[in-house]
């Protein structure tokens, strides 16, 4: 069973700015003096009469300027991700960590609504898909077969879609799709379109629709392929993608499925109905991760130099955009928060950094957790999840931490 924990030491944030007021830090939220006396939050422990809290436990007068006894901080508005929250609650701030069952936590995706699904390690080896609830509560959790390894996970209409790898004896490949509950709801032995050749699976791409869009790598010929399942598990297409040498990842978008590719860097866009190539656009910025889908149908991945971000569209490239300094090197791209904001994370040896960013390099908060992050998502409400791994009392063991928007 998974402990769910409001401060804990997984993280190496201050528990008092995890959970209430503490001395000003990176995008705490925290007025100084200054503020205090210009209307923002006040600093010196007053409380204001009107601070009653109502069903959902925030404060009627939250917003308002003055720190109440019930608030983490109030900078007198009720906008999310600029120090303090609409709910005066401290941006990037810990709401909650807790330790799933496994050795080690690989995989996180936002969904099925509400909440998150987690992909964990356990010995066999297998693989433990969990979903938690926003409040941190877990809501259901199915196991794999044995002796099998996750190669891919996402999110696909109102269920998901995984992709598994035998690890003992000749290797196989396994794809399923799976309900909102953690029900499989069809299997595929192998992957469709390619028989017995040797092949890697990179990632899937769940689509509105509910169907997955597979693709990898057909190792003998250093061919990238590429196959389409719709969401009663029959094979809407099988193709390879001659024009590349590596796939770096996939991203749903409005009209079917985009494919980053590289050598030569190139993304295609492909339609939901029949995987036909819509657009591409070649002589892009080389990639050093996935795409990953942002707000008005623009999409984002890291460039190979750790240090600039790529931003496109069905049209070609928009621009590329300088990582902040304050970001440090960045080991992983968070998939795209609805606003539009940027989410890295830096790992240091086993503290990461995670950071939240506009597209025009502001820093908006910074948080540091101690684990070595392994996958990084915003849900829909600009929450941040973060997985990895941290040492046990007696081993290893996964970390999924909640930060607020």
């Amino acid at each position: 069973m998974s402990r769910v924990h409001p401060c804990t030491p997984l993280v190496t944030m201050c528990c008092a700015l995890a959970c209430g007021p503490s001395a000003p830090e990176v995008g705490d939220g925290t007025a100084t003096d200054d503020s205090a006396s210009e209307g923002g939050e006040t600093s010196d422990g007053g409380v204001s009469a009107s601070g009653a809290l109502d069903e959902t436990g925030i404060s009627h007068s939250c917003g308002d300027g003055q720190l109440d006894e019930s608030e983490d901080c109030d900078d007198g508005n009720q906008l999310d991700a600029d120090g303090c929250n609409a709910d005066c609650r401290v941006s990037g701030s810990i709401e909650w960590a807790t330790t799933p069952i496994g050795s080690a936590g690989v995989a996180v995706v936002a969904g099925p609504e509400p909440g998150v699904t987690i992909a964990t390690v356990t010995s066999g080896p297998a693989v433990v898909l969990t979903h938690y609830a926003p409040q941190g509560a877990t809501t259901w959790s199915t196991t794999s077969p044995p002796d099998m390894v996750l190669d891919a996970l996402t999110t696909a209409g109102d269920g998901l879609a995984w992709a598994l790898r035998s690890v003992n004896g000749p290797t196989q490949h396994l794809l399923q799709g799976l309900d909102g509950n953690g029900s499989v709801t069809w299997t595929e032995p192998g992957v469709p379109g390619f028989g017995a050749a040797e092949l890697r699976v990179d990632a899937v791409a769940g689509l509105p629709n509910g169907d997955a869009v597979f693709g990898g790598l057909l190792v003998g010929i250093a061919l990238p392929w590429q196959i389409q399942i719709d969401a009663a598990g029959s094979t809407i297409a099988s193709l390879t993608l001659p024009e590349a040498e590596s796939l770096r990842g996939l991203a749903p978008y409005e009209q079917g499925a985009l494919s980053l590719t590289s050598l030569p860097t190139r993304a295609s866009f492909r339609s939901a109905a029949d995987a036909q190539l819509i657009e591409h656009s070649v002589g892009l910025p080389s990639a050093a991760g996935a795409p990953f889908a942002m707000p008005r149908g623009t999409f984002a991945y890291l460039g190979d130099d750790g240090s600039t971000i790529v931003r496109l569209d069905v049209g070609g490239p928009l621009e590329t955009i300088e990582v902040p300094s304050a970001a440090g090197e960045v080991a992983v791209l968070a998939t795209g928060t609805p606003t539009g904001h940027l989410v890295t994370v830096a790992q240091d040896g086993v503290t990461a950094t995670v950071t939240k960013w506009t597209v025009e390099g502001t820093v908006l908060w910074s948080t540091p957790v101690t684990a070595w992050t392994t996958s990084v998502v915003s849900d829909p409400q600009g929450s941040i999840y973060v997985i990895g791994t941290v040492d046990g009392d007696d081993d290893i063991e996964p970390v999924l931490v909640k930060l607020r928007p």
